[in-house]
């Protein structure tokens, strides 16, 4: 830093060595094995459990419940190598019939690092309106760090088209005697710090 406070150099180090790279996205239901590139010591993890279902509705105005958003958000993952740790991305609640409960999301985890908990299902409208599902949890344990509940990243590589959203709890159903609506998939999306 000069006497005017402008940064002329940095150091690198296991977050700023080098520009991240794309390395993986895989989506719900999915399982599988990240193995880091080689020459990696840092990896931006942004991930998402499954949405759960919204319930279904009886007579009107006994209307079904949302479903729970899931878990979602950034970590920040220093790499030792070699590096390869289990995956599961969650899949999405689906929506419950007429007067039924949906069902939860599942949950997205990568071994020793995270889970993020799907979204609770949305209770089915039958006495009366029914219950939205509760938002998933998160969990993190080292050398991950849970950097904060941010929404999914967008990017120009990995993830599908059409600008879908991961992890959203299915609407509640407002037509009478009529199914709920299902939640969105989970995901997890990967980058390295292996770029020049």
């Amino acid at each position: 830093v000069d006497a005017q406070g402008r940064i002329t150099s940095a150091a690198s180090g296991a977050s700023g060595g080098g520009n991240l790279v794309y390395k993986s996205a895989v989506f719900g239901s999915s399982s599988g094995t990240y193995t880091a590139n080689a020459s990696a010591n840092y990896a931006a993890v942004y991930a998402s459990g499954g949405g759960g279902g919204g319930g279904g509705s009886g007579n009107s105005p006994r209307y079904g419940g949302s479903g729970g958003t899931a878990g979602f958000g950034f970590v920040s993952l220093s790499i030792s190598q070699p590096f390869a740790k289990a995956y599961t991305a969650g899949g999405a609640g689906a929506g419950g019939a007429a007067r039924a409960s949906g069902s939860a999301g599942s949950a997205t985890n990568l071994t020793d690092i995270l889970t993020f908990n799907g979204g609770g299902a949305g209770n089915g409208g039958y006495f009366g309106p029914g219950n939205d599902g509760s938002a998933g949890s998160t969990s993190v344990t080292s050398p991950g760090t849970f950097v904060s509940g941010v929404p999914i990243v967008w990017a120009t590589q990995g993830l599908e088209s059409g600008s879908p959203v991961y992890g959203v709890g299915g609407a509640r159903q407002g037509a009478a005697n009529s199914g709920g609506y299902a939640g969105t998939k989970g995901m997890i999306f990967i980058q390295e710090n292996i770029g020049s």
